[in-house]
Parts: C-alpha cells; structure tokens; sequence
C-alpha cells in the first residue's frame, strides 16, 4: 500500500518542478488606434482586452463593451519599491524565455521613407532581441518587418511565450518578501 502513496508524492513533486508556459500577445494598429492584448496558459485564453490611446490616458476595455473611465493614483512606499525590485530581479534569473516574434507592416506614400523606416525599425528591434538572447540563450526568435509601399500602415505584433515552475514562482515571491522584511528592519533601525 505504501507504493501508491509514493506515486501521488511523486506526481506533486513533478508537477512542482515541471515549467508553465505563459504566452502574451501584444496587436497595436496606430492608424486606428486600437490594440488587441491576450493572455494565455496553456494555450487556453486567460485574459483578453482591447485598448486604445487618448490624449492624458489609455482605455481599456475587457469582456463588457463599455469601458469604465477611472482614475489611478498611485501610492508607493520604499518597502514596495524594495519588494518589486527583488522580485524583477528574482524573475530575470527564473523565467525561461522560450520565444521572441516581432512583426510590423510599416508603410507611407513614400518608398524611400518606407524602405528606410521598415529597415531601421528592423535593426532595433534586432539590438533588443540580441540583448536578450545575451541572457537566455535558448530563446528562440524570429522578426518580419514588412514595407507596405501603397499605403499608409503602421501595425505592430509582439509574440512571447515563456515558463517557469511553480516551485520557482514560490522561490521568487518568498524571495522577494523576505527582502521587503530585512529592509523595513533596517529602516528602524536607523
């Protein structure tokens, strides 16, 4: 009988240590102003919004049609800067980044200015991609800047997917509020 109960202990443990994978969509049409973000976990859609930019703010519209148009005021205190600090810098070393897709369709009247655009914005998001195959180098990438010569176009896809386990999840929040604690001591100390 012992047998069994080592293959639930076994089943937790490969569940704990086992990576999630994450994947995040970001659409933006800035000749529409309209956006498009999606969330998923295991390819099953967690969140879904739709955004836009305004003059002061960006509207947000998730599941209802009408959004809600409120104010955020943001107050932070030193122990949460400390905390969310440790936790970035915890998530940098733990999250697996499995892949990095760019696409763009960048387009004027103009071809030469459409040629030029497409190839610089082409070499930027290269540098950022590389900056981050420094860190993870099993990332996969790929980016297709395309010139549109016929008309004015300006869209922008980003593709993500990356993991990371539970067990590192939990590592990084106990982490990170451990820190926040030996701050917030210190703080009275002095």
């Amino acid at each position: 009988m012992q047998h069994w109960s080592l293959i639930f202990v076994l089943l937790f443990l490969i569940l704990l240590v086992t990576p999630f994978t994450f994947k995040f969509r970001l659409t933006f049409d800035a000749m529409k102003n309209y956006g498009v973000f999606t969330f998923k976990i295991f390819n099953f859609k967690v969140k879904f919004a739709t955004f836009k930019f305004t003059k002061l703010a960006i509207i947000i519209t998730s599941g209802n049609k009408k959004p809600k148009i409120s104010e955020i005021e943001l107050s932070v205190s030193k122990e949460q800067i400390v905390y969310v600090q440790e936790l970035i810098n915890q998530f940098k070393d733990k999250v697996k980044v499995r892949n990095l897709f760019f696409a763009s369709r960048l387009g004027t009247n103009n071809a030469f200015e459409t040629a030029m655009l497409s190839a610089c914005l082409n070499e930027l998001v290269c540098g950022a991609f590389a900056f981050v195959k420094n860190f993870k180098q099993t990332c996969s990438i790929s980016i297709s800047c395309a010139p549109v010569y016929d008309k004015k176009s300006l869209l922008f896809v980003l593709n993500t997917a990356f993991a990371i386990s539970i067990y590192d999840l939990i590592y990084c929040f106990i982490f990170a509020a451990i820190r926040k604690w030996r701050f917030k001591k210190n703080e009275k100390r002095l």
